[in-house]
Order: C-alpha cells, then structure tokens, then sequence
C-alpha cells in the first residue's frame, strides 16, 4: 500500500510529547500529576487513505465535511502505540461516525504514522501517513454476521464493531478491544486476518 504525506493545512487532531514528572517537578509544576507539552504535530481531518469511499449515511453534525469521502478516513483516532522502529506509531480509528448504523462503510484499520514534531527547536509539525493494517475476518470467526457477510474478504466495518483500544499481544501483532465484543479478538498477522481467543463468544 503506498504511502500518502498528510496535508498540511487545517487541524484535526495532535500528537503530544511529555516529559517526565520529576522534569515537571524540576520546573516547579504540580507534581506526579502535572506535564508539559513539548512537542505537536497535526493531522488534517481532511487526511484520506486508500480505498472506497466513505459515509454514505452522513453523520449528524458534519462538521463542515462533505460526505460521502473519496477514499477512508483517517482521522478519528482513538489509540495509539509505538511502531515498528524509533518515530513510528501505530494509529486506530474507532468505528467511524458515532454509530454502527452510519459507519457501515467505514474500514476498520491501523495506520503507520510518522509526526514530525513542531518543537521549540524546529520541525514542521506534519504527520506521514504510511502503510496500514486492515482488519477482517475471513474465516467467520467473530461469531455473529459482519456487513460484509459472504463477501471473500469479509473486511470489518464500523457496523460490525467499535474499537477502543489498541495494544501488542505476545503471540499476535495486535490486539483491539471494543464496546462491542470486548478483549475478543487479535490480528493474527499484518493483513488483519482475526484469531479465536478463549474469550470470543461461540454464537
């Protein structure tokens, strides 16, 4: 999949830097609790990758996006944790647009996303958007219907779930949890194939 460079024009969301507590502590700051920003780069919302259009079913406040999408969005991260190498995250989106009934159109995937944080030392403050995981359940492991049912790729949707959270598995390269299914399943592999976990519902 080829890598796409994020605009960088408009503000959506940002990246962040913290330093330690005891750094914060060290310049007089509140505590354990308290951090700074060191650091911001800002993804377009308008930032687009590979595949069919999206949004369909708008959602309810637009925002001043017109929908459908060209392509995926991007934007409406909701985890994020390290990438392959030093630089590098790894970047979900939830299920797309607030609701499973609207975000039947919406890919669940991860980006690889690069910032380039805008310091007090320089950097643009843009964010790459590079190669992404798709997330699917080719071999109807999930145990209920997906939208795209009978399809030979039975890609997953924001109509089949609404991830929450991301984190690294010891036996697979990544792990969603969501409202829907929750701790249920793993991405096998970086095409997104799901494993069974002794969680999963059986029906």
């Amino acid at each position: 999949m080829s890598t796409i460079r994020a605009a960088r024009v408009g503000i959506a969301a940002a990246l962040l830097t913290l330093v330690p507590a005891t750094a914060a502590q060290a310049h007089g700051d509140r505590g354990a609790d308290s951090a700074r920003l060191v650091g911001r780069a800002v993804m377009p919302v308008n930032t687009y990758a590979p595949g069919p259009p999206s949004g369909s079913v708008p959602p309810v406040e637009p925002n001043g996006i017109t929908f459908p999408t060209p392509s995926q969005p991007v934007e409406g991260i909701s985890s994020v944790i390290s990438g392959r190498h030093r630089g590098e995250y790894l970047a979900m989106p939830d299920n797309g647009y607030g609701g499973k009934a609207n975000s039947r159109d919406f890919l669940i995937r991860a980006y690889y996303v690069s910032p380039e944080f805008k310091t007090k030392r320089g950097g643009s403050g843009t964010v790459s958007v590079g190669e992404f995981i798709q997330f699917s359940d080719p071999k109807g492991l999930i145990g209920f219907p997906i939208v795209m049912e009978g399809t030979p790729q039975r890609l997953l949707t924001g109509g089949d779930i609404d991830p929450e959270s991301l984190q690294r598995d010891p036996t697979a390269t990544c792990g969603s949890a969501t409202s829907s299914v929750r701790g249920c399943c793993t991405s096998a592999r970086p095409a997104g194939c799901w494993s069974r976990r002794s969680a999963c519902p059986t029906g």
